[in-house]
């Protein structure tokens, strides 16, 4: 097995959600536990944009967020790692309340090349 296969299947075997985007904010990873999570499986997740597919950061009333009160969007953005409680759309279309970290990803050169989020429902 490959290096980035072993972290992929180690992945899919976490009890919290992992995603991660490039620097574009373009999703590369979705594991079981965020399909389990937001109903969304990850081919139909996958190479999209994260603000333009269907599990955005919404307010607790329901509204899109702005792109610089997404966690995740603010930290690929400034490479500042984030803590917060946040609601997210299922994809049966009720709202979660989820509990979110953001991390960015670095390069081998240190410069920031995309994040990740790992979240779980807040139950």
């Amino acid at each position: 097995m490959t290096d980035s296969k072993e972290r992929s299947e180690l992945a899919d075997r976490l009890f919290d959600g992992l995603l991660q985007v490039d620097g574009k904010g373009r999703i590369t990873f979705w594991n079981n536990s965020a399909e389990r999570i937001t109903g969304y499986p990850a081919e139909k997740i996958i190479g999209r944009y994260y603000q333009k597919q269907s599990v955005k950061h919404v307010s607790e009333s329901g509204r899109e967020l702005p792109d610089g009160n997404v966690p995740l969007l603010a930290t690929i953005k400034d490479g500042l790692p984030r803590d917060a409680l946040a609601y997210l759309n299922h994809a049966e279309g009720y709202q979660i309340s989820v509990v979110t970290r953001t991390m960015p990803i670095l390069d081998e050169e240190g410069n920031l090349s995309g994040g990740m989020e790992i979240f779980n429902d807040n139950k």
